[in-house]
This record gives C-alpha cells, structure tokens and sequence, in this order.
C-alpha cells in the first residue's frame, strides 16, 4: 500500500513539473507574437547578454612621434655671367680685328678728321696694327727680339689708326694714334704714336691747319711745326714716317715720303667695351693716349708747344 502511495506521488509531481515548463514555453512564444504584432500586451522580457571572453588587461599603446622633415634650402647661386661681358683679355697681335672706318658720319668735327687724317710711311721696325677689337680684347703685342719687324710686317685683318678730338685754348685740336706690337730699339713690347693736328675751326667752310705736335716719348715732350711745308703736307693730310727718326727709339717725324692711310676710329664711335679697354689697361706702363686719364694731359702739353 506505502509503495502504491510512493508511485503515485512521483507521477503526479512529474506531472506538474511538464505542465510549467510546457507554461513557460507558451509564454515565450506570446511575447513572440505579441512582439511582431505591435501588441501593447506584452510581457516583460528581461535580455541577457551573451557571455564574452574577458578582455586581457593591456598597456596602453606607444606614440612614437615623428618630427616633419627639415628643408634644406640650397644656397642663392651666383650671378650668371652677361652672356657679351667686356672681354678684359689680351690676345694675340695679329688676332686682333679692327674697327670699320665710320661712313656717312656728316657732323663737322668727323668730317674734319677724315680731311686731315694722317698718311703714315714705315721706314724700319713694325707696322701698325689694331690694338683692340668690339668686345674690348686687346693686342699682348710682342717680345722685342729678333728682327726689328719680326712677325710684325702688317695684319691681315688690316690696320687702324685711332682719333679723338676737343677744343682746347679756342684751337681745334684732333689727335691721331698707332699701335705697334713692339719697339726693338727701345727694348718695349708695345709701343704707341700720336700726333696732334691743330685746326683753326672745324665747322667752318675751309678749316684752316694751324700746326702738327709730333709726340717724343723718351723726352715726354712735343716736337711741334707751325703750319708744315708743302713738301711734308698731301693735301690737307700731313706725311709721317716712323722708324728713323731717333737712334734710340722709334718715333714719328715728318716726311716728303708718301705713305698709306689706316681705317681711321674716332673715341666717340668705338664700343663701350673698347673704350673701357683703352682706360683701364696699362701698355708698358702707361695708358693710351686717347685715354680719359691722359687725353686733356696731352693736349695741355702739345698747346704749350704750340704757342712756344
């Protein structure tokens, strides 16, 4: 009878224990549907996150900083060279090309010194040459050994006689000048002649020729004639012959002997870099005639003469 008892009440507990859990399934599956619904009905569920694997503890990560790059700036570079500078260069004599003579110049003062342009005889020694070229290269002349005209006999670019003219003392005076590579007689490389033509007034109809000053370069002083001779005058160009007229050192003096005409090249005509030549190189220590430094110095000397 106890056994009967003990088996009945296992079956009645098993039984209440499937109808809750059959309860529970049937209030899940409301919530379910009153969830899709939109029912207002509905039963408070409560949600439980799914478990996760715990979160090891780590360092925080290091910042490793990184400056910005530091520019390096390439120094300011230098000036370009001006691609037709002033060549301040000597090159050899007989490399050096000269000035074209100047045509359909009609101002009074380059008319006047066409007219008296000088005529110049060689006698001995070297032949005129240009001294300098357009981009202010210049004649390094020659060694004065050997013969007196030693590669020395004429250029085959032609030669040139240079000019620069003033008032000076109410005369007009016109100075003419040579370049020759050397001087054996004097032991010089380099040697420059100039005379100075003096003029009454070059405007005028029929100028009028005053006086010539032949330059004597061992004195630094002039030989002056006052209104030459027919025999040493062409026309109204004077005759010059250069080589005999000094034992010591080759000069200019005046000739009955015909000579030839040089291209003629005024100051005023040349190139900025010719001139620019001419004032700063010193030819056997001193600088050319025509130079800015000497010119006025010359002409005062030659007029001192003129009026002796």
């Amino acid at each position: 009878m106890k056994t009967g008892l003990f088996l009945y009440g296992a079956l009645f507990a098993a039984a209440v224990t499937h109808a809750q859990e059959t309860s529970k399934n049937a209030v899940k599956q409301s919530d379910v549907n009153n969830l899709y619904s939109g029912s207002s009905n509905s039963v408070e569920q409560v949600y439980t996150s799914p478990k996760r694997a715990p979160v090891p503890d780590l360092a925080p990560p290091t910042v490793i900083y990184v400056s910005p790059p530091v520019h390096t700036y390439a120094p300011t570079p230098a000036p370009s060279t001006p691609s037709t500078p002033s060549v301040m260069k000597s090159i050899k004599h007989d490399q050096v090309q000269p000035f074209q003579q100047v045509v359909g110049d009609d101002s009074p003062t380059a008319v006047a010194a066409l007219k008296f342009k000088p005529q110049l005889h060689i006698s001995s020694g070297c032949h005129s040459y240009p001294a300098v070229n357009t981009v202010g290269e210049f004649s390094g002349g020659l060694k004065p050994t050997g013969h007196d005209n030693g590669k020395c006999k004429g250029s085959g670019y032609g030669s040139q006689v240079y000019g620069r003219s003033a008032w000076h003392q109410d005369k007009w005076a016109i100075m003419y000048v040579w370049y020759f590579p050397k001087d054996n007689r004097d032991d010089d490389r380099h040697d420059w002649e100039h005379i100075v033509v003096w003029l009454d007034n070059p405007a005028v109809a029929n100028q009028k020729l005053l006086a010539v000053s032949l330059w004597n370069g061992r004195k630094s002083d002039y030989w002056t004639l006052a209104i030459p001779g027919p025999v040493f005058v062409d026309g109204s160009s004077v005759k010059l012959d250069y080589g005999k007229a000094n034992k010591d050192e080759r000069t200019l003096s005046l000739t009955h002997l015909a000579g030839e005409f040089q291209p003629l090249i005024m100051w005023g005509q040349m190139s900025e870099k010719a001139r620019t030549t001419f004032n700063t190189v010193l030819w056997r220590k001193e600088f050319m005639p025509l130079s800015d430094s000497c010119f006025e110095q010359h002409l005062k000397k030659a007029y001192d003469f003129v009026e002796g």
